[in-house]
C-alpha cells in the first residue's frame, strides 16, 4: 500500500552505499522509521531528499508496520544550517530532542515548532541561544511540563526584581519564598535516585520570567517576537535547558557539542 506523509528527516543511518534508515517525524502518522533503496537512476536524488533536516512529502510503500520510501518531493533542506559547525550541532540536537519525545500519534504542534526552530536557526537573524530556549520551553510545555507561570506558588506574588522557577514541580518561587522554603539548589537526600524528587532552582529576572511567560503561550508564528538583553538571555536560557533536559531525563551528545561551538 502507498501512503503520502509530509515530514521532517530526523535520525539517519546508512546501512550501505546505496540504502539508509531514515526516521521522519511526520504530520500525519508521528514518528515512523522508513528503507531508503536507491537504484543507480534513483540514487542522487534520494540520498540528498533524505539527509538530515529534510523536510518535503514522502511516499511511501508499507507492509504492516514497515515503510519504504519511494517518492519525495523536497521542500526544504535548510541548506544554510550547514554554514557552520554551531548551527549543524544546533539543528542536529533539536531533531534529537524531538526523536526522543515524538510518538507515532501525529502532534501538528510539535512539527511545526521543529520547523520553526529550523528555520530561526538557518536564516540568521536570531541570536541561536533565544532559538534554543525559546524551543526548549514551548517544547516542555507541549509534551505536558507547562510551568505554572502565574506567580509565585507559595504566596501568589507575580511581580517582583527575582523569581525562582521550581523545575521539577514546574511553578515559580519569589524570593522570600524561596528563602522560606529550600536552598538555591537543595541536596539530593541520599539513595534518592527518583530525579522527580530533586529540587532545582534555576534564577529569573523579571525580563526572563516574562520570556517564560510569552514563549509556552504565544502563537506560533511569533514565538520569537522578543528580545532579551544579555543577562536576561543567560538566565533564560540557562532556566529552558535546565527544565527540558530534567522532565525528559537525558541529556544528548548534539548538545555537548553545541556547546563546544
Amino acid at each position: 500500500m502507498l501512503i503520502k506523509v509530509h515530514g521532517v528527516v530526523v535520525r539517519t543511518q546508512d546501512l550501505s552505499s546505496d540504502n539508509r534508515y531514515v526516521k521522519i517525524f511526520t504530520r500525519e502518522k508521528g514518528i515512523l522509521t522508513a528503507t531508503v533503496m536507491s537504484g543507480r537512476s534513483l540514487r542522487a536524488s534520494h540520498t540528498a531528499a533524505t539527509q538530515l533536516f529534510c523536510y518535503g512529502e514522502f511516499v511511501l510503500y508499507s507492509k504492516g508496520d514497515r515503510y519504504w520510501v519511494r517518492e519525495i518531493a523536497l521542500e526544504e533542506a535548510f541548506l544554510k544550517l550547514r554554514s557552520s559547525y554551531e548551527k549543524v550541532a544546533l539543528a542536529t540536537y533539536f531533531c534529537d530532542v524531538v526523536h526522543e519525545v515524538a510518538t507515532t500519534e501525529p502532534d501538528e504542534q510539535m512539527l511545526r515548532l521543529l520547523l520553526n526552530a529550523l528555520f530561526a536557526a538557518a536564516n540568521g537573524d536570531y541570536d541561536l541561544r533565544l532559538v534554543k530556549a525559546t524551543f526548549e520551553f514551548r517544547l516542555a510545555a507541549v509534551i505536558g511540563f507547562m510551568p505554572d507561570v502565574r506567580g509565585c506558588a507559595d504566596c501568589g506574588e507575580s511581580e517582583g526584581d527575582t523569581f525562582y522557577l521550581d523545575v521539577m514541580d514546574g511553578h515559580f518561587l519569589c524570593s522570600k519564598c524561596r528563602v522560606m522554603r529550600t536552598q538555591l539548589v537543595a541536596p539530593e537526600e541520599e539513595g534518592a535516585d527518583d530525579p522527580r524528587m530533586r529540587t532545582i532552582l534555576t534564577l529569573l529576572s523579571p525580563a526572563a520570567l516574562s520570556a517564560v511567560r510569552y514563549c509556552i503561550s504565544c502563537p506560533l508564528q511569533r514565538i520569537l517576537s522578543f528580545r532579551l538583553e544579555e543577562d536576561d538571555l543567560v538566565l533564560f536560557a540557562r532556566a529552558a535547558e535546565t527544565y527540558l533536559l530534567n522532565h525528559i531525563e537525558r541529556s544528548f551528545p548534539s548538545l555537548e557539542i553545541y556547546k563546544k561551538c
